[in-house]
């Protein structure tokens, strides 16, 4: 009888010892881990919150090999979110809460569909190459969760480093792309007045340029008490020898206007047309030509020799990925 006196009060001086540290140990428990990524903050930034190719450098499906994963993107980014499931892990979501681009990301975590008090942050510092930090913080529970988190932070920690180390690999051998773009359809154009302004200028210089021209159109569309009545636009008509491209910026009016020494008044009938929308920086705005000339070719369109762009918001006003860009080729 003693010794089973003995052993009770053993287990219950452990009890309480367990007990006693649980109350000292932190009720919030943060893991973080940090890299330098030799791409923009806008890159990294947009790869971590549209959880495009999460799967290929995640720590956690590395270690689960029959574990599936799923995510959505929602435009302007918060609401997006990215689920897993598996056979050696706990199912998951992690859903992001809110954004500052380029510069931070906050999401919350759940785990077998049961509310957590935890979230997971990135934060993103610099430009060319980036300095990025991707954490973890919870809150435990008294005081099991809590001893719980103390013994598996140093195995938690260890698969942040994996993570960070596999997304710094995976970003720099495939750089993400901010755009994207919708289905190439055909369309009709309808009939347009417009002032434009020709420019000839190369690849580095063309955002310049074309920002002087508009300025120049605005000017001389207030001068001749015109209204504006669409989105400005330009046309690309020649691509020259010496690496410049020759275009003509353009601004919709409600009338034909007057011709200056710089500026003509010109008129548009209704054109057929394959376009797409671009979602993305202009930097991008190749990739999306490409696509739609490509489509073209391979459904046997004759097309004109030129290109249009219609800048639908203001680059002023929005972020790089928010920008949208109608792209449009006539057809013969």
């Amino acid at each position: 009888m003693n010794f089973f006196k003995s052993i009770l009060k053993f287990l219950i001086g452990i009890i309480v010892l367990i007990l006693i540290i649980a109350l000292f140990l932190p009720k919030t428990v943060t893991v973080s881990s940090e890299t330098i990524i030799n791409q923009p903050a806008s890159m990294v930034f947009h790869q971590s919150a549209t959880f495009q190719d999460r799967a290929q450098w995640d720590p956690w499906m590395k270690l689960d090999p029959t574990a599936t994963s799923e995510s959505f993107y929602n435009e302007g980014y918060a609401g997006s979110w990215y689920t897993w499931k598996g056979d050696k892990m706990e199912s998951g979501t992690i859903r992001i809460d809110s954004v500052h681009f380029p510069d931070y990301i906050a999401s919350s975590i759940v785990f077998e569909d049961k509310p957590s008090k935890s979230t997971i942050e990135w934060s993103f510092k610099g430009e060319d190459t980036t300095r990025v930090t991707w954490s973890f913080t919870t809150q435990t529970t008294y005081p099991v969760n809590r001893i719980m988190m103390q013994i598996l932070r140093n195995r938690l920690q260890s698969n942040f480093n994996d993570g960070i180390a596999n997304f710094k690999n995976h970003l720099e051998a495939m750089p993400a792309r901010l755009s994207r773009m919708t289905p190439v359809k055909k369309d009709t154009i309808p009939a347009m007045t417009a002032l434009e302004a020709i420019g000839k200028a190369s690849m580095e210089t063309i955002g310049e340029k074309m920002g002087d021209l508009y300025a120049a159109l605005m000017k001389e569309i207030q001068k001749q008490k015109l209204q504006i009545t669409g989105p400005p636009y330009s046309r690309y008509k020649d691509f020259n020898e010496d690496g410049t491209i020759t275009f003509y910026a353009g601004m919709p009016v409600d009338k034909l206007g007057k011709n200056t020494k710089i500026i003509k008044a010109v008129q548009f009938p209704a054109m057929n047309v394959l376009q797409v929308k671009h979602f993305g920086p202009y930097e991008e705005l190749h990739y999306s030509h490409e696509q739609l000339k490509t489509f073209a070719d391979a459904n046997q369109f004759a097309v004109a020799d030129e290109t249009w762009e219609f800048y639908l918001n203001d680059p002023s006003t929005v972020s790089a990925p928010e920008l949208e860009t109608q792209i449009v080729i006539p057809l013969k």
